[in-house]
């Protein structure tokens, strides 16, 4: 299989819409998918949705999860993709998730206060 060469000079702006939680990918990672999509926290405050990103470590892959308005990261690795996003689920609905403080996030934050 070959991935298609990608253009990205000039196009029109990525359209805004409402975040969706339903997905067929991750409906057996629902805690997942709700990290990435909802706007307010369960007692109706406001929330920054979090964002992750998926890499190779050449001896594992890693779903990192990352939280703006918490300004912390959460890397979980595993052999497979599946086992990624287990570890990710699990942590997300537990309570004593491994979260490391994230200085780009920190600094992001602070800049936009002092707007």
């Amino acid at each position: 299989m070959a991935i298609k060469k990608r253009d990205v000079s000039g196009g029109a702006g990525v359209p805004v819409t409402p975040l969706v939680v339903e997905c067929m990918l991750l409906k057996k990672y629902m805690a997942v998918a709700e990290f990435l999509a909802l706007t307010s926290y369960d007692d109706g405050s406001e929330r920054v949705p979090g964002y992750a990103w998926l890499s190779n470590r050449g001896h594992a892959y890693e779903l990192t999860l990352f939280d703006p308005d918490g300004c912390a990261k959460l890397p979980c690795l595993g052999r497979t993709w599946d086992e990624c996003f287990a570890l990710a689920e699990a942590h997300i609905k537990g309570d004593n998730a491994p979260w490391q403080r994230d200085k780009f996030l920190e600094e992001r934050k602070v800049g936009k206060k002092k707007k």
